[in-house]
């Protein structure tokens, strides 16, 4: 951790262990170009069609009235992102992406949660978006006090600011942080809670994982109850099989979490783009369930869809993409009310370039001090 000021021609650490190189060249970002702006005049409602009935005859989404909420403040708090880079000459997008990867890494040394870090990149954002002209010695003091500010208000217990001051090598003061604090708050109205996609992302895993349990726990295996009177230790192996098959995120399994982790990483990688933000969050957390979960499959080589009986192994292979893409669509279209999957196709275009990206999977630094069940308690 240190200060940014200077040259900011590093390259940033994604992933938080693989090194890329961001580019602001057009030619560079042609294939990241999305072409689909936040559309504020859709209110967030739940279109009762044929498909999301027939979904709901067998599973119903537990937590609808949660993400309809998220989408409901999510108009409030956005501001319009597309000339968050017109107005500010002396910020560029690798400049925000540098500034954004450290104050993760900031936040992940303080042992803060996921969350704090989406809020503070969300109160940097709108905060860009609202006064112009930022000047470069004093972006990293936006990302100091959105920081401070997130901690605030969504910790237990908020890091000293003193701890602040060191991250960032003494150079700005315990008042310049406070100053800048005050400034921000003024800015955006006080709205410091805002729906995130990290938010949006968690609850479409919730109900991922209900949906896919409910759709193929009927079949022979696939349910804990199918082997529960089995000898201790094949009892053992037959959950660690169903574990690997079910591709789930949020079940208390170390599979489960590699996939959480996996999606999660892929979720605060792209957010160095800026691009994100002209799309809309419950979209973007959907296109990472999307990228996640076909990924996920592609994986494990579809056993789950070849156990299940849908079909001839033989005849089934030359579908067992589209296969997973119904189930997605089902699942997405009855929390979400998505019309068409094809929505999530400019956020997708922003996504594909990170896919490959390696995730580091080694625990992160809370980790270290909890116990295993502690862990997957506070993941699920």
């Amino acid at each position: 951790m240190g200060s940014l000021k200077g040259p900011m021609e590093r390259e940033i650490c994604v992933g938080w262990k693989a090194a890329v190189k961001l580019e602001t060249e057009e030619e560079e970002l042609r294939g990241l170009v999305c072409e689909e702006e936040l559309d504020t005049s859709i209110q967030p409602e739940w279109r009762e069609n044929e498909e999301v009935r027939d979904v709901e005859g067998i599973w119903k989404p537990k937590h609808k009235e949660y993400l309809c909420q998220l989408q409901s403040n999510e108009l409030n708090y956005n501001q319009d992102f597309y000339p968050l880079y017109s107005n500010q000459h002396f910020i560029s997008p690798n400049m925000r992406a540098i500034l954004f990867d450290w104050m993760k890494e900031v936040l992940s040394e303080f042992t803060m949660k996921r969350e704090t870090f989406h809020m503070a990149v969300s109160h940097v954002d709108r905060f860009l978006a609202i006064n112009p002209q930022v000047p470069r010695d004093k972006f990293q003091l936006v990302g100091l006090a959105s920081m401070y500010i997130s901690c605030k208000a969504e910790e237990i217990f908020v890091p000293k600011i003193q701890d602040f001051v060191k991250s960032a090598d003494n150079a700005y003061t315990c008042e310049e942080i406070k100053f800048m604090e005050k400034k921000m708050l003024q800015s955006l109205l006080w709205k410091i809670y805002p729906p995130t996609k990290y938010n949006f992302l968690s609850c479409l895993m919730s109900e991922w994982d209900s949906y896919l349990v409910s759709q193929y726990s009927q079949f022979s295996m696939n349910s804990p109850d199918h082997f529960a009177h089995f000898p201790q230790e094949q009892k053992r192996q037959c959950q660690i099989e169903l574990d690997k098959r079910l591709i789930t995120f949020k079940q208390p399994n170390q599979y489960s979490y590699k996939r959480y982790r996996d999606a999660m990483e892929l979720l605060d990688i792209a957010l160095l783009n800026w691009k994100v933000n002209s799309i809309s969050h419950s979209r973007f957390a959907a296109a990472v369930l999307y990228a996640s979960v076909t990924r996920g499959f592609y994986l494990s080589n579809y056993e789950l869809l070849r156990w299940g009986g849908e079909a001839d192994p033989q005849e089934l292979q030359m579908y067992l993409g589209e296969v997973v893409h119904s189930l997605l669509h089902s699942c997405l279209c009855a929390t979400l009310g998505l019309t068409s999957l094809d929505l999530l196709t400019p956020a997708l275009n922003i996504l594909h370039p990170f896919l490959e990206i390696p995730c580091d999977y080694a625990l992160p630094p809370a980790a270290r001090y909890l116990r295993r069940e502690d862990l997957e308690v506070t993941f699920t």
